[in-house]
């Protein structure tokens, strides 16, 4: 295995800090659904929106979207619980070529997106999902969650968009495209079919490891700070990249990104990677 040593440059990115505390009150529940996209439906999307806990997704042969949501609320009262089974909840959306858990409550930004959580000790309460899902194959994937707990992908054929703030996200056996992000976590993905579209990947504090089959063909551009690269692919370097900032006075003006270039093969699709303090691999499986 070669390291290829990139020179590195500042991220200005900001994380986001949980904050815990001790229940009095648990209660538990799991939730257990099958449901199906409407016949008309050609480019099926399955979307989790999630705030506290694990999502788990794994690609089948059959046609139904199986659901388990396992749910945890944790309270300082029975009160507080009650509260939580008013304000917290999942909310499900079956259309024909969409089916979307959106987990709602007290924490959704309204005005500016996003969540804004001020603490269990100051909420006195907490509601945490864990999702699995067993979804057909091809359906393509957006998935996403904040605090407790991983995302984890298995068999998958269409694309994907996942985030994860404080965890980490670990897909395998892909055979499509698309873009993964962490916060505090490690990332990894495994393909079963080298990526034939762009993909960005990254995470802030973890390794970033991607495992592609032989006779890659595919441009890398990377951006770290406090890490390395390191490859088992034979590459070739490539010139900066540089992306189109915005027009004045009837003129294009073009930024540097300070992405280092590498080309794997004869090149295609490109695929970013950047972390801030971690390593990155581009591996053969």
């Amino acid at each position: 295995m070669r390291k290829l040593i990139i020179v590195v440059f500042m991220i200005q990115l900001v994380g986001y800090c949980p904050s815990g505390s001790a229940a009095d009150i648990e209660r538990t529940e799991t939730i257990e659904k099958t449901l199906r996209f409407g016949e008309s439906g050609t480019d099926r999307l399955i979307i989790v929106d999630n705030v506290f806990g694990s999502i788990r997704v794994k690609g089948s042969k059959g046609n139904e979207v199986r659901v388990t949501a396992h749910k945890t609320i944790e309270a300082r009262s029975e009160k507080k619980a009650d509260e939580a089974e008013e304000e917290v909840t999942l909310e499900i959306l079956n259309e024909d070529d969409v089916i979307e858990l959106y987990v709602d409550g007290p924490f959704r930004d309204k005005r500016k997106g996003g969540v804004s959580w001020r603490g269990s000790k100051k909420q006195g309460y907490k509601v945490i999902y864990d999702f699995e899902l067993e979804i057909p194959r091809g359906c393509a994937v957006e998935l996403n969650t904040v605090n407790e707990g991983d995302i984890v992908v298995e068999s998958i054929d269409g694309d994907f968009d996942v985030g994860n703030v404080n965890g980490g996200i670990d897909m395998t056996g892909l055979r499509g495209s698309g873009d993964v992000y962490a916060v505090n976590g490690r990332v990894k993905l495994e393909f079963d079919t080298n990526p034939q579209r762009d993909c960005s990947v990254g995470t802030i504090n973890g390794d970033v490891r991607l495992y592609f089959k032989p006779g890659l063909s595919a441009d890398f551009y990377l951006k770290t700070m406090n890490g390395e690269v390191f490859t088992d692919f034979e590459v070739d370097a490539l010139p900066g990249k540089t992306e189109k900032a915005s027009t004045k006075n009837g003129k294009n003006v073009y930024m540097i990104a300070r992405m280092s270039g590498i080309r794997a093969g004869r090149g295609g699709p490109e695929i970013e990677l950047k972390t801030l303090n971690g390593d990155m691999f581009i591996l053969s499986r």
